[in-house]
């Protein structure tokens, strides 16, 4: 099984009042990919989406425009190391349980909504000091059996100041562009 830890930092820093911090761990075993994501530290000043406890939309909804609002994403493709050139797939997982799955033929060109994935089970824990996320998929609609992994994981947090903060393992270009080809650092062998 290959498996990778991941610190997300913000792309701009924050408002030293606003203590947050953003880990996780994914995982391939064969085919099957899990990520979780732990956001902790300062909620009270965090923007979250409510869990539907109310029953009024089906739970799991694919919704668009997730990213304008705390949001957690990978982007995953099954190359060698990515290029501008290389197709990829962007994931969105909203702590309100909804979600989105785009592929894309290259470098921000060709987005469209994923239809080989039609539902995406994820768990969301919200406590107090902290929201868990965690995701596990079989990447076999997707790529080959045999293919490695390429990923990139970030967050957007939207603060209750209306402000927008990204997060990424890594910020390689001049802004928060979580798409950038070098932002796929996580490479992931499958199991044999």
């Amino acid at each position: 099984m290959a498996a990778e830890i991941f610190h997300l930092k913000p792309f701009e820093p924050i408002g030293s009042d606003t203590k947050l911090s953003i880990t996780g761990m994914v995982t391939l075993e064969g085919t099957r990919l899990t990520i979780a994501y732990l956001l902790s530290g300062g909620l009270e000043k965090v923007a979250i989406a409510p869990l539907d406890s109310e029953g009024t939309r089906p739970k799991g909804t694919r919704r668009d425009r997730l990213w304008e609002q705390t949001c957690f994403e990978f982007f995953l493709t099954s190359s060698s190391k990515p290029t501008a050139h290389t197709p990829y797939w962007e994931f969105n997982l909203s702590p309100s349980k909804e979600w989105n799955i785009f592929s894309l033929d290259k470098y921000r060109q060709g987005k469209k909504e994923e239809l080989a994935i039609s539902h995406l089970p994820f768990d969301v824990e919200k406590r107090e000091e902290d929201i868990y996320i965690d995701l596990e998929m079989d990447t076999s609609t997707l790529t080959s059996i045999d293919q490695s992994l390429w990923l990139g994981v970030s967050a957007v947090v939207l603060l209750k100041t209306g402000q927008q903060t990204f997060w990424a393992i890594t910020h390689p270009s001049l802004a928060a562009d979580f798409h950038h080809p070098e932002s796929f650092v996580l490479s992931l062998d499958p199991s044999p």
